[in-house]
């Protein structure tokens, strides 16, 4: 199957399709007055408009065209201010969205990014666009142990298919998408902006969507390198489906072990108390040793915690320190003997005990 779809020649387009990172307006002061006055309609030749949103302060979108910002069409940006009242605060965040990809440069977009301080990404999407039909592009993937999900489109065709688990909250890794492309323009009306895409008969988009566990590990102007951005996608494809098997490049995994970091403190709080622990298993040892039963010295001393008493029946611990102390007195007793036996003999011998 893999060498029928002659895949490579089939990719009509491979590209970033959406990218999150956090980070703050450098300017946030001169964006931030725009809540109160409004007067600022335009930054950095992009017109603007202020959404309020949950969990946050508001939200920015920014628009290329004075038209689309008034039907709120085409949205090429948005920057999400934090929020410090709620119960888990928030952290300013800023979204490239696929219409900024399909209308500007990559020049365009680094600029404008380079107005903010940005700290981490947050996630992005890889898309590769094929022009082979979903039914086909289906049957090379296998099931494996991960959950599916299909939703069903018109008459019942597969229009897309997820492979993890969809939900963010259960899934922070990676989510792969793969649905009817052609089906998408024209239910979400973006024509003019793929018509390119509806002169072919079938364009099947593969999308891997990076979430914030796995993007994080990447630099954000990183992902503007495509051979980069190709092993990414092949590294997360090829366990579902091996039609890319016979692109050369080296797959490239975003998983990062992590490291512990410890507070230098708590070390050694931590190092002084296995110390201590040591030297009091060592003197246990001494006291085993001498015949004597470690716990039943700590208890005759009553270092012992209540549910330790319970546990262990303390209501018998009498008995036991009597029948210990019996124990002991023939043990000495037979020391006494085997050190002074020939002292013992004579004695009797004496005596004419014997």
């Amino acid at each position: 199957m893999t060498n029928k779809l002659n895949i490579e020649e089939n990719i009509f387009h491979f590209w970033l399709d959406e990218l999150e990172v956090y980070g703050t307006f450098k300017d946030d002061d001169f964006i931030y007055q725009y809540k109160w006055t409004k007067l600022v309609k335009i930054i950095n030749w992009y017109y603007i408009k202020r959404y309020s949103v949950d969990k946050y302060l508001y939200k920015i979108a920014f628009f290329i065209d004075k038209e689309d910002c008034k039907n709120n069409k085409n949205i090429l940006f948005s920057y999400y201010k934090w929020n410090s009242l709620q119960s888990i605060p928030t952290k300013d965040y800023i979204i490239v969205h696929w219409t900024w990809f399909r209308i500007l440069s990559e020049d365009r977009i680094l600029f404008f990014l380079d107005q903010f301080n940005i700290t981490k990404t947050k996630r992005f999407d890889i898309a590769c666009d094929i022009t082979i039909n979903i039914d086909t592009i289906l049957e090379t993937f296998e099931e494996l142990g991960q959950r599916w999900a299909t939703f069903n489109g018109q008459w019942w065709e597969i229009e897309t298919r997820y492979i993890w688990e969809k939900q963010k909250t259960k899934n922070k890794r990676q989510l792969i998408r793969i649905y009817n492309k052609l089906v998408d323009i024209k239910n979400k009306k973006k024509n003019d902006l793929y018509a390119d895409y509806l002169l072919n008969n079938h364009v099947t988009r593969l999308e891997i969507e990076i979430r914030s566990e796995l993007a994080q590990n990447m630099y954000y102007i990183d992902l503007f390198n495509a051979k980069l951005l190709f092993r990414i996608f092949k590294n997360y494809i090829w366990r579902h489906t091996k039609v890319f098997d016979e692109c050369y490049w080296e797959k490239l995994t975003l998983y990062s072990k992590k490291v512990e970091q410890i507070d230098p403190e708590l070390y050694q709080s931590t190092y002084y108390r296995d110390k201590r622990r040591n030297i009091f298993l060592w003197h246990a040892k001494l006291v085993f040793n001498l015949w004597y039963c470690p716990i039943r010295v700590l208890i005759e001393e009553w270092y012992i915690k209540d549910l330790t008493k319970k546990a262990i029946w303390i209501e018998n611990f009498n008995e036991l320190v009597q029948k210990e102390k019996f124990v002991k007195e023939l043990a000495k007793e037979d020391k006494y003997i085997r050190e002074n036996l020939e002292e013992i003999l004579a004695n009797h011998y004496k005596y004419g005990n014997i």
